[in-house]
């Protein structure tokens, strides 16, 4: 036994309370030209954006109350009447009433309630038709003019548009017999109607006491005009009138689709009738039956939205993608679907099966009998034969739908519970039981083998002999009562959930965590949402006769041609699905089936040929700083935090947002996302762009458009001028600054150069005086010695070497500076002075290299030699003794510009001669004032002096000192 199941309709969305609408009942309906959807209804005004509802309850000195009509301007603003007759509109967002003249308001307060149609023209003048007359209303002075259309009898009105542009065409019943039409402000008599001779085009209205009669009208895209009263469609093609037919109830609305369709909205639960491509001698198809449609219009993506008195907004986003919904049991709970022999199969979790004929009237299988309630129902077609396999599994008669059971070899009429079931070339059928393969003779199933993990799925590899099982963890291949693993590095952890090979022999496995794997004669490639692939969770993958690949998924369906698999293409909820949540398809002649999580549906291919209908991007608020800023312009750098409210509009993906973004200046490249608001906090100063962009159905930015341009201007204080102005007045303060301290610095060292210039000056004085008596002193002693020993003639020599020294020593005294050749001068003498002294204990030898006897004139500090040679006789020299014959060497050299003058004694040390002299108090006088003298020197920037002094040393003993002065 079969049963009859109907209920096809196409996949619509409905709005109402629970989506955000104020209330149940619509009367409007309306697309304007930024692409929102506003919704005339019992509570007020309505703006749909695809994602959010936005409700204008009230406007200010209007109450609350029904909006029955409403339209748009040129400038794309939005008017409206409410039920009281208050004339409205919306401007930047905001409601307003409209301030008309109180004459009118009046006026059209007592004739709300016969209101039947609105329209503005193209000099955005307003036309109301109500029962008793029409009126315009003149825009210019802001709706203050307004003019009453006057006739004999009661006039019956109604406005539409004239092709492309709003040119507004009237129509009036002035009377019985005359019907009027006004373009613009010019009227004509169109024909007149008789009631006996409607073969000639003439038409009799009958007047029904008490009952408003509605008139509906669209102009065709063939030029012919339709037309309504009550129940009755009219048509006039320019030259005469013809009843075409009559409806169950009022005809409310007209509108023919840009495909050619023709959609009749009917009153009191009559839904809406639709004549596909506009024949009107074919059987409409009826949908929403119970609802009464009073408004019909299309948005920019093509699909149909409807106003209904019931139960808000019907909007269906493809006229031609249709869905069953009221399967027993069906709906949500599909689990596979194939064609066989041009039929459509269905298996559902009810454990029913449903078939669809070339009409796609559907006729469902008693429930199959099972052992339990686990698992989904899968149909598989081998040899012309339809099989099942579930919780239970069998034989189901194509045409019937009767099904027969396979039992097991050890229960009794019980069936074996199957994953899938495929044929072996052996003859026999194989069938997957969670973790065991089994064989069918004479419909009993025989265990085979233990696979040790559950399976999902199988597949017979006629090139190979290979039966391949696809687990939740990888793949299995099955040959001659063995099994090994494919591929276990690659497939390893895999949850396989379908398999298929196409005519080329190329193998598609389909899998719940990675996506698609194909296996090429040998070598394998993976296709995951790195690729393309719009989820990794695959739920199952078709080869159609073009060889397509399609592969379900719980984001939508994919497809690519089979030797094409770089190029994906997704359908999903924007191409008219009812939803992402994809279970398994078919194709039948040029018809996608398609089962969801919300059941099934059927998709005109051709609609897979159709441009990409892409979203209306609009910037719809800015603020800065959390206050409204209607204009672009410059910003303070205070005005830094700005945000943008964004409508991404597409009604092909309710409720989603999804745009891509940039702000020049901030953003390095373009961002794709999904929320409403853009806020950008504490903005730099400098220069911005905000580009908007549609995203295509893979998720890439298209071509940016420039929305918003704004500048943040820098504070005063970092503005080039003012940095500049800054910079200058620093530069010429530190320059006064650093001049003022040059020159006091000048001032102070050219005070203390000559302070310490007189000071080193007057120390030279002292020390000269100092070290004169010095050597006399010695001098002297010398003498007194040689008078007391009686040594007369050594007194003699001594003395008048002593005199030829003390000249010297006076003349070489009167200067800071002398040569080198007076100075070796006097040094020769009063090295002789002492050699007398002391008996010849010591020699003398003085060498000079050649540049410095070539050079004798050099300037050399006055008596700085001296010191160091009286130094070397005094304690270097006599403390010898009778150990060896003293020697002193006097040695002038050049280094480079450097004179290099060395002293150097064969005495007995420094260290010798200060144990020798422990315990006495000495002080060298010559030594100190020496040193006095080099540092007076260099206070005065006079010649550079440095002195080295080194102890000497022969087989580890003291052998003398060598003194090295060096003069720059």
């Amino acid at each position: 036994m079969s049963l009859n199941v109907l209920g096809q309709h196409p996949v619509f969305h409905n709005l109402g309370v629970n989506e955000g609408l104020p209330g149940s009942s619509a009367y409007f309906v309306l697309n304007d030209a930024d692409g929102y959807i506003w919704i005339a209804g019992d509570l007020g005004l309505s703006r749909f954006d695809g994602k959010n509802i936005r409700n204008y309850y009230t406007v200010k000195d209007i109450t609350p109350n029904s909006i029955i009509c409403m339209d748009t301007d040129s400038k794309n603003q939005i008017f409206f009447i409410a039920s009281d007759g208050t004339l409205g509109r919306i401007r930047n967002n905001k409601p307003e009433r409209l301030l008309v003249s109180d004459k009118l308001v009046e006026t059209i307060r007592q004739h709300a309630a016969s209101i039947i149609s609105f329209k503005i023209d193209v000099n955005d003048d307003i036309h109301i038709g109500t029962t008793y007359t029409p009126y315009v209303i003149y825009h210019e002075g802001d709706y203050q003019r307004f003019e009453e259309r006057k006739f004999e009898h009661n006039t019956y009105g109604y406005f539409y548009a004239l092709g492309n542009k709003k040119s507004v065409v009237s129509i009036y019943q002035a009377s019985a017999d005359k019907i009027f039409t006004r373009e613009k402000r010019g009227s004509m008599v169109m024909g007149n109607w008789e009631p006996s001779k409607m073969d000639t085009g003439r038409v009799n209205f009958t007047m029904v006491e008490g009952v408003n009669p509605r008139m509906a009208s669209v102009k065709l895209r063939n030029g012919k005009v339709l037309f309504s009263f009550l129940n009755s469609m009219f048509e006039y093609d320019g030259q005469e009138f013809r009843t075409l037919r009559e409806f169950p109830t009022t005809i409310l609305a007209f509108f023919e689709d840009h495909l050619g369709n023709l959609m009749v909205g009917l009153s009191n639960g009559s839904g809406m009738q639709l004549f596909e491509n506009g024949d009107l001698n074919a059987e409409p198809k009826v949908f929403f039956i119970g609802d009464a449609i009073g408004c019909i219009t299309q948005d920019f993506q093509g699909g149909i939205w409807m106003s209904s008195v019931e139960n808000g907004v019907y909007y269906i986003p493809y006229l031609k993608n249709v869905a069953y919904d009221n399967f027993k049991g069906l709906n949500g709970n599909i689990s596979d679907i194939i064609t066989m022999d041009s039929m459509v199969y269905v298996a559902a979790n009810n454990h029913s099966v449903y078939s669809l004929d070339a009409h796609d009237h559907v006729k469902q299988s008693e429930p199959v009998a099972s052992i339990n309630n686990v698992g989904d129902l899968k149909l598989r077609p081998i040899n012309g034969q339809l099989y099942y396999c579930g919780s239970s599994s069998g034989i189901i008669d194509p045409n019937s739908l009767k099904l027969t059971l396979f039992t097991g070899p050890n229960w009794q009429n019980i069936s074996v519970s199957t994953n899938d079931i495929v044929w072996h070339p052996d003859g026999v059928l194989i069938g997957l039981s969670y973790n065991k393969l089994y064989k069918v003779e004479n419909n009993v199933w025989h265990e085979l083998i233990d696979l040790k993990v559950r399976g999902n799925c199988l597949l017979y590899v006629a090139e190979t002999n290979e039966l391949w099982v696809g687990t939740r963890n990888g793949l299995l291949s099955y040959q001659n009562g063995s099994l090994k693993s494919i591929l276990t590095d690659m497939l390893e952890g895999r949850v396989i959930t379908s398999m298929v090979q196409s005519k080329s022999g190329k193998i598609f496995i389909s899998t719940k965590n990675a996506g698609l794997y194909i296996y090429d004669h040998g070598s394998w490639s993976q296709l995951s949402m790195d690729t393309g692939l719009s989820s990794d969770f695959c739920t199952d993958v078709y080869i159609d006769a073009q060889q397509r690949v399609w592969i379900a998924t719980k984001q939508g369906l994919n497809y690519f041609d089979e030797d094409n698999p770089g190029v994906i293409h997704i359908l999903n909820r924007t191409n008219g699905m009812n939803s992402n949540e994809v279970n398994g398809c078919c194709i039948r002649d040029n018809n996608l089936y398609i089962v969801t999580k919300e059941g099934l549906e059927i998709i005109d291919l051709d609609h897979l040929n159709e441009p990409f209908h892409g979203r209306k991007i609009n910037l719809e608020m800015v603020s800065v700083n959390g206050k409204d800023f209607p204009g672009q312009g410059d910003l303070s750098y205070q005005e830094n935090n700005v945000m943008f409210q964004i409508a991404s509009i597409s009604y092909r993906d309710l409720f989603t947002e999804r745009y891509a973004y940039q702000l020049a200046g901030f953003d390095p490249s373009m961002q794709i996302t999904t929320n409403d608001v853009l806020e950008f906090k504490k903005l730099p100063p400098g220069h911005y762009d905000l580009y908007l962009a549609d995203v295509d159905e893979a998720g890439h930015a298209l071509e940016p458009k420039l929305y918003y341009s704004f500048d943040i201007a820098p504070p005063f204080w970092v503005r080039w001028w003012f940095v500049l102005l800054i910079v200058l007045i620093m530069l010429w303060g530190i320059f006064l600054f650093i001049r003022m301290r040059v020159a006091y610095y000048n001032r102070k060292l050219m005070e203390k150069n000559e302070i310490d210039k007189l000071i080193a000056e007057s120390k030279l004085i002292a020390l000269r005086a100092q070290m004169n008596p010095h050597f006399i002193f010695n001098s002297i002693n010398s003498i007194q010695d040689f008078v007391l020993n009686n040594e007369t003639q050594q007194a003699y020599d001594y003395l008048s070497k002593f005199a030829k020294l003390i000249r010297l020593v006076l003349n070489n005294s009167k200067e800071n500076e002398i040569s080198l050749e007076k100075e070796i001068e006097w040094l020769n003498v009063y090295v002789s002075l002492e050699q007398l002294r002391f008996r010849n204990s010591f020699e003398f030898q003085l060498e000079l290299d050649d540049a410095v006897s070539e050079n004798l004139d050099i300037r050399i500090p006055s008596m700085i030699i001296q010191p160091y040679i009286e130094n070397a006789i005094w304690h270097g020299l006599m403390p010898l003794g009778q150990k060896r014959k003293g020697l002193l060497k006097l040695s002038c050299s050049m280094l480079g510009d450097q004179l290099v003058i060395e002293i150097t004694d064969n005495g007995v040390g420094r260290e010798f001669s200060s144990e020798l002299h422990r315990g006495e108090i000495h002080i060298s006088m010559g030594m100190s004032l020496i040193n006095e003298k080099i540092d007076a020197l260099k206070k005065m920037n006079h010649a550079k002096v440095d002195i080295t002094i080194v102890d000497l040393y022969e087989n580890n003993q003291a052998a003398g000192t060598s003194v090295r002065i060096t003069i720059e």
